[in-house]
This record gives structure tokens, C-alpha cells and sequence, in this order.
């Protein structure tokens, strides 16, 4: 949660660079939140390739597609869409453990 907290204060204050390496940065920080939160299995529930975790995806990836603003679309999409695609290569490999 931690990079979270400071993604969002560096883009608060205008910190980070405009434009696309600002998106990657966004993306890299909210797919390293929730890998940081895979590896230490907190939750397993959204890693294990059920209900939830699919749902959580979806969540995330549905976020990443709502707002019209500039300011919403440079920093929300590129957090939700790196949070939501590693949650669901997360979710894929626990769905591909559990079941073959």
C-alpha cells in the first residue's frame, strides 16, 4: 500500500514526468502493489483463481475504463490496468494450479 501512497502523492504534487512515462510509471507501481500483496499471500482469496479473485480482476479492470477527465484517465487507468492485469496473470496461475 505503501506504493500506492506514494504514486499518489508524487502525482499530486506534479512530481512525476507528463505524458507516457508517467503512465508506466503509474502501471509499474499499481502491478508491483498487488504482486507485492501476491507474494506475501495477503489474501490468498484473490490470488487463488476462484470466484473472488476473478471478481477482484474485474473490479480492477473495469476501474481502469471508467472517468473522462485527463487527470482521471493519466493516473486512475494506468493503476487500475497494471493492478487488474497482474491480478489476473495471478488468478490464471492459481485457476492453472488448482485445476490440472
Amino acid at each position: 500500500m505503501a506504493i500506492i501512497m506514494l504514486i499518489a502523492v508524487a502525482a499530486q504534487f506534479h512530481w512525476l514526468p507528463q505524458g507516457k512515462a508517467k503512465g508506466v510509471l503509474v502501471f509499474i507501481a499499481g502491478a508491483s502493489a498487488i504482486l507485492a500483496l501476491w507474494l506475501a499471500g495477503i489474501p490468498p482469496a484473490w490470488f487463488s483463481g476462484s470466484k473472488t479473485g476473478f471478481g477482484m480482476t474485474l473490479f480492477f479492470l473495469a476501474s481502469s475504463i471508467v472517468g473522462k477527465t485527463k487527470e482521471e484517465t493519466s493516473f486512475r487507468m494506468p493503476l487500475m490496468l497494471g493492478a487488474g492485469l497482474t491480478m489476473l496473470a495471478a488468478n490464471v496461475l492459481g485457476f492453472v494450479r488448482e485445476h490440472w
